[in-house]
């Protein structure tokens, strides 16, 4: 009854019942072990003098279950938590690194050991913690003398250190002297070294506690959903894939040879390790929020070591804006914005507030700032300037919708995340288009075209290196985020100029063929040398052309169509098909189409014969002055064109690909409509796509 009540945190309940079984067992170890976590955990919420009176009556239960057995389940850890409590660093470290010789598979001590050595390094004296360490014996003594290093950014020392490690660990995991390393070479601008060290590391898991060690690191983004799933989990091929496909969903630009978002994950780590650091206790005390308007989800408990500015920062990273008030008289409190981008789709806002009784960094999520802070938010949104002019009455109603806003807030950023982009990163902006065919067997060829400009590289040929290589990648993953395809390339600069001057544009394709059915997509383009970065992620639907009717494959529009029998990556069924993945065309030239269609007989007939209808529909007239848009009021605003020829096959798959004409079209948006029709049978089957005429 004792530990039900413990498993509840019900203290006082406990406590009943495990006093009542010492009057009975005066020795009975259980309960002794019990009863020191539990005055351990009552002390956190009381008064200075009522908590030592608790943590002293801690210590003399754990003393009491050492002094009969120090091997009795992980009472060191527990005893070293106590001492963490009470700022007593180096036992704390002491007693942690005995649970772990005694109990290695424990995890919570071997997770909690490096939580213990974190806090040393914090909280005391650089000059006092070295020598200290230096005369432990062990890796994880000199493994910390790397982290006092890297925290005081002397990389050269920590480096070293590390590096001695890494090549010889001794008797410790490699995981977490992996990730501490990850860390270095992100404050170091060695991205691709931090991302090595990581999957490294994850490689490496083998076991529950290995797992735990990188969960420390990842569970600061993680979704309520996600932390569901990694609960269940009970194999390393399970924890090796959920640690990987973290990021894969995460990263913006999956193709790219880096996950940009891992990379920015350890270095908003390294940033909130130094600025929003706050281990303390969380009490009613000092909580704004004391009327508990906010909600949080369950992933807020995970965090043991940052201020909620800290666990904001890492999920979201640097605000949009922020907003503070000093005035005489107020609290300190600051407010963060960010606007709508990545996978959240909405604003959020989230206030902070050291309470009049916190003390240090012990920033907090509030859900209402008092009308005196308003003017300083006001342009963010309109309730802000309601309750900076309202009266008495109305400011209770305002403040009620303020906490439901910020309740909202809280429950949805800190169940998501987003990336970041560095400010010195400009975007490349490229064209891009999928069309779909039948490929073998029952697969589906997915052939997704893409294009460069020149001007968009190189502005005003400001920069350019003709010799310089352009990184290329494309990725297909499953839904469930499995790796089906990744190809990277280079393309030098002076093809990309050449191409760009003839045609206006450098084009390409990347081709996938697999079964039909729903896939993700990424696209990325890097030119090093101008900080340039562009790319796309997204989904592509199914296109299945295994059904025996009458099917029609993606339209693809072209510059070009000719005769060609050769190898080349433009070349297909016999024809050369210069791609223009913008589907922009002047009007001066004409528009190349090519398509194909399947399944046109029905019966053992030997030929058939068939009719392709072509219409035109214009969406958006491009109006170039005044008159031409006078004009267009007085004719029809979406006019339709169609032209039908008739046709005979003898096979059951027709190769089509024809030259249209738009001299005589006004310039603007359209619709272009194939339509198929089999008058033998009335089967009909129907293609759309769209292009720009200029």
């Amino acid at each position: 009854l004792g530990r039900i009540q413990v498993e509840r945190q019900l203290w006082d309940n406990a406590k009943d019942w495990l006093l009542k079984v010492l009057d009975i067992e005066p020795d009975d170890v259980l309960s002794l072990y019990y009863l020191g976590k539990i005055y351990r955990e009552t002390g956190k919420y009381k008064a200075f003098v009522l908590r030592r009176r608790d943590w002293a009556r801690s210590d003399r239960y754990f003393s009491a279950v050492i002094q009969k057995d120090s091997t009795y389940a992980d009472v060191l850890y527990q005893y070293a938590s106590l001492q963490r409590y009470r700022k007593r660093f180096y036992q704390a470290v002491e007693l942690a690194e005995r649970q772990v010789f005694y109990k290695p598979d424990f995890t919570d001590g071997a997770v909690g050991m490096y939580e213990f050595y974190d806090a040393l390094l914090f909280y005391q004296n650089d000059d006092e913690v070295k020598p200290w360490l230096s005369q432990r014996p062990g890796p994880r003594a000199k493994l910390f003398i790397g982290e006092i290093y890297r925290r005081n950014e002397n990389f050269k020392k920590a480096d070293s250190i590390f590096q001695i490690l890494l090549n010889n660990p001794q008797n410790m995991s490699a995981i977490p002297l992996r990730l501490y390393a990850a860390r270095l070479k992100a404050q170091q601008d060695l991205p691709q070294k931090c991302q090595d060290l990581y999957f490294q590391a994850v490689d490496s898991v083998k076991s529950f506690v290995d797992a735990a060690l990188i969960f420390e690191n990842i569970k600061y983004v993680l979704s309520d959903e996600e932390l569901y799933e990694y609960q269940q989990m009970t194999s390393p091929d399970q924890w090796r894939d959920f640690f990987k496909k973290l990021w894969i969903k995460r990263n913006p630009m999956p193709a790219a040879d880096l996950n940009l978002r891992l990379i920015k994950h350890f270095q908003r780590l390294v940033y909130a390790e130094k600025f929003f650091r706050w281990d303390g206790f969380r009490t009613w005390v000092n909580n704004p929020d004391k009327l508990h308007y906010l909600n949080y989800p369950n992933v807020f408990e995970l965090n043991d070591k940052f201020n909620d500015k800290g666990l904001v920062y890492i999920r979201h990273g640097e605000p949009d804006d922020r907003a503070f008030d000093i005035s005489e008289n107020l609290v300190q409190n600051e407010s963060w914005l960010y606007y709508r981008s990545g996978s959240v789709d909405r604003k959020l806002m989230f206030h902070f507030i050291i309470d009049e009784a916190a003390t240090g960094n012990n920033w907090r999520l509030t859900a209402v700032l008092p009308q005196e802070m308003i003017e300083s938010r006001l342009d963010w949104d309109p309730l802000f300037q309601k309750l900076y002019t309202g009266d008495a009455l109305e400011i209770l109603s305002l403040q009620l919708e303020m906490a439901r806003q910020s309740r909202d807030n809280v429950m949805i950023g800190l169940n998501t995340d987003r990336h970041s982009w560095d400010k010195e990163i400009k975007p490349i902006f490229f064209p891009f288009h999928v069309v779909t065919f039948r490929g073998t067997e029952f697969y589906t060829r997915y052939e997704v075209y893409y294009g460069l400009r020149y001007n968009a590289l190189w502005e005003n040929n400001k920069n350019y290196d003709p010799d310089e290589n352009i990184s290329l990648g494309f990725a297909v993953y499953d839904m469930d985020m499995n790796e089906l395809a990744v190809v990277h390339k280079k393309v030098i600069s002076r093809e990309v100029k050449q191409s760009s001057d003839s045609l206006g544009i450098w084009s390409d394709v990347f081709l996938f063929e697999n079964m039909p059915e729903r896939y993700n997509f990424s696209l990325y383009a890097e030119l090093a040398s101008q900080n340039k970065v562009g790319g796309y992620k997204f989904k592509y639907g199914v296109a299945n052309y295994n059904m025996k009717t009458l099917m029609l494959s993606g339209i693809q529009l072209a510059r070009n169509i000719r005769p060609e029998n050769g190898q080349d990556r433009f070349v297909k069924n016999g024809l050369y098909i210069v791609p223009n993945p913008s589907r922009s065309f002047n009007k001066k030239e004409r528009i190349y189409v090519y398509f194909e269609i399947y399944n046109l007989f029905s019966g053992e007939q030997d030929r058939v014969e068939y009719k392709i209808e072509y219409q035109f529909k214009l969406l958006k007239r491009l109006h170039d002055n005044v008159f031409s848009k006078l004009a267009g009021i007085f004719r029809n605003s979406k006019p339709r064109t169609s032209n039908i020829v008739e046709r005979t096959s003898t096979t059951d798959t027709s190769i089509e690909y024809l030259a249209l004409d738009m001299s005589r079209y006004d310039a603007g948006q359209y619709e272009f409509e194939i339509i198929v029709t089999v008058p033998a049978t009335g089967d009909k089957v129907t293609r759309t796509t769209e292009f720009e005429l200029k």
